[in-house]
């Protein structure tokens, strides 16, 4: 795959940017740099591999709830409402 001038406007669009000249050359130039990287590192075998994580799921500790042994300690310096934490709205 290559990164042409259809795909770059495209890109443009989506992005909601608008490139001049030099930066189109330039961004092409990058992308297709990025995609040329990902296709050799598709070439790559991984047979014999267990996995991509490096940590044994057998060293992991167990997933359990215990009781916290003092909550105002860890509300101490949060802005809270009601034992709640006061978070930004992020949906209007």
């Amino acid at each position: 795959m290559t990164v042409d001038n259809g795909l770059l406007t495209q890109l443009e669009a989506l992005g909601k940017l608008s490139l001049d000249a030099e930066e189109r050359e330039r961004f092409a130039k990058d992308l297709n740099e990025i995609l040329d990287y990902v296709g050799m590192l598709s070439e790559l075998s991984s047979d014999g591999e267990d996995g991509v994580c490096p940590v044994s799921a057998d060293s992991l500790r167990a997933d359990e709830a215990a009781p916290t042994e003092n909550p105002e300690a860890l509300l101490e310096n949060a802005e809270t409402a009601d034992g709640c934490f006061r978070v930004p709205r992020t949906v209007e």
